[in-house]
């Protein structure tokens, strides 16, 4: 028996969210499909306000993007060439 995922991501695209309906009625449905079965539900690429502000409206439990915080470079240092240990820069 496979386990259901833990979180589930939804990518957003700056065109399409908020200006589609079909895109909102995709969004909705993932949204309650994934609440339907517990699993949390991760917003990725969120850009503007507005898609942030839909998709909390829409329920969505977390968010991610460049409007949030962009990513913070990262060193990668070769450990065990059977392991790679990546930490994030100060």
């Amino acid at each position: 028996m496979t386990r259901p995922p833990s979180l589930l991501p939804v990518q957003c695209r700056r065109a399409s969210l908020g200006q589609s309906e079909r895109a909102l009625a995709i969004v909705r449905a993932v949204i309650g499909l994934a609440h339907g079965l517990g699993v949390p539900v991760l917003a990725e690429r969120i850009e503007t306000e507005a898609q942030m502000s839909l998709l909390s409206q829409e329920g969505c439990d977390e968010m991610q993007g460049y409007l949030i915080g962009r990513p913070d470079p990262v060193v990668v240092e070769q450990v065990d060439p059977k392991r790679l240990l990546v930490r994030a820069t100060p």
